[in-house]
């Protein structure tokens, strides 16, 4: 993700779907995808960071 934009071509070469993101971002307590500036997958974990910290 990249300021608020999901990049859906990625969620297939990572294995997942939109479905998974959604549940991700909501336990890291955003509203939606459009709150992250930028989500990031590394060791199999999804990174959301919002745009001003």
């Amino acid at each position: 993700m990249t300021d608020g934009q999901l990049q859906k071509n990625i969620l297939h070469v990572i294995g997942k779907d939109v479905e998974w993101v959604k549940r991700e971002v909501a336990e890291q307590g955003y509203a939606s995808i459009k709150e992250v500036y930028l989500g990031e997958y590394r060791n199999g974990s999804l990174h959301c960071y919002p745009e001003r910290l």
